[in-house]
């Protein structure tokens, strides 16, 4: 059974030659590339070493290599690619936040017509608002709402559901 430095190493090694294939280098362009010798080179590319830390830091500069996806296969190969897709992930983050300011608005004014239209007293009108301006309230009465039905089925299968005829 192979060992966790072992796959690791062989892991990098992998990933290296693709790397170096992928620039059409030979073994002996790299290593100048990242001042290692040759044989340093190969024995890393082989897996029978890790890369330095002084090798690490010229793939990272000199090919924009992502460490992530290195050492954990993690996201974008380059530090460019990862960069764009963290902005592409804040642009959708932005238009999921305008998205749920907008739905949160429609929900207020849908509240408030339909408080208006009930014609409720004066405390149901401010929890309403309440509810809307303060979201962990609407979740925590909700859930309240929600307990209350399922040990009282009865009682609420008695009294009609809003909505049912």
């Amino acid at each position: 059974m192979e060992s966790f430095k072992k796959k690791i190493s062989r892991e990098i090694g992998l990933k290296l030659k693709t790397l170096r294939e992928q620039q059409k280098l030979s073994q002996t362009e790299m290593a100048a590339r990242l001042g290692v010798t040759v044989s340093g080179y190969s024995k890393n590319e082989k897996g029978e070493n890790k890369p330095g830390i002084v090798m690490l830091h010229r793939l990272w500069e000199r090919f924009d290599l992502s460490m992530d996806w290195l050492f954990f296969d993690e996201g974008p190969r380059t530090r460019k690619e990862k960069k764009k897709r963290e902005a592409e992930l804040e642009q959708e983050l932005e238009e999921l936040k305008r998205g749920l300011a907008a739905q949160r608005e429609t929900d207020e004014q849908g509240w408030q017509e339909r408080a208006a239209a009930l014609e409720l007293k004066p405390e149901v009108k401010e929890l309403l608002e309440q509810m809307v301006r303060i979201p962990m309230l609407y979740y925590q009465i909700m859930l309240s709402y929600q307990k209350f039905k399922v040990e009282n089925k009865e009682l609420v299968e008695i009294s009609g559901e809003p909505g049912q005829s």
